[in-house]
């Protein structure tokens, strides 16, 4: 089943369906961009990777946790695969974010994001 914030940047069409290696929402990630205090994430389903895609801005960002267990340099070469996405809202009104995809794990505090859609 599909995490709150999973849902919100794919959409619920997409957020409900499961690739064959199980991953909800058969997303990967196109675009991770850091800047102060601020996360730019772009992300796409694996089959319209190059002509739908969803753009999530964190804002009030702060990163906690990055880990990964690449072996070689281009398992870190974008598209990621995204295993899971996952949220748990505040009592201050910001949510922790993890992100994990295949060979990297984010773990971040941030406001809610600002989503848009590129086309469809």
């Amino acid at each position: 089943m599909a995490s709150e914030i999973e849902v919100a940047p794919y959409g619920e069409e997409w957020a409900s369906r499961v690739s064959p290696e199980g991953e909800v929402g058969d997303h990967c990630v196109l675009e991770f961009a850091l800047a102060e205090k601020q996360l730019r994430l772009r992300v796409a389903p694996w089959e319209w990777r190059f002509s739908r895609w969803s753009e999530a801005m964190f804002g009030d960002f702060y990163l906690e946790r990055f880990a990964h267990n690449a072996g070689e340099p281009d398992d870190l070469r974008m598209p990621w695969s995204i295993v899971g996405f996952h949220s748990w809202r505040q009592e201050d009104g910001r949510c922790r974010l993890s992100l994990h995809c295949r060979h990297i794990r984010w773990n971040w505090t941030s406001a809610w994001p600002m989503i848009s859609r590129g086309p469809s």
